[in-house]
């Protein structure tokens, strides 16, 4: 993850305001619906994008009911920063 994320702002001289999760950078991430570093390499495919932001903005949501907190939990990856991104 780290040569798609900080590494490749940086050989893009970009990481000043790109690649990784800090405060006054631009959050241009994604959320998938399913943890792709856990689950069999060929069902990775199958992994669809739930929400992107761009500069922080949402800037594509699937169709989910945030006000149900089930629907929330199974939507969410439990995903540790400080683990994926430096």
């Amino acid at each position: 993850m780290q040569a798609y994320t900080a590494d490749a702002a940086y050989a893009l001289g970009m990481e000043n305001f790109a690649g990784s999760l800090e405060v006054g950078k631009r959050a241009d991430m994604i959320l998938l619906d399913q943890d792709i570093f856990n689950i069999p390499t060929e069902d990775i495919p199958e992994t669809n994008v739930v929400i992107t932001t761009m500069n922080g903005q949402i800037v594509h949501e699937e169709a989910l009911d945030w006000t149900d907190d089930t629907a929330l939990s199974e939507a969410i990856v439990d995903f540790d920063v400080s683990k994926g991104l430096h």
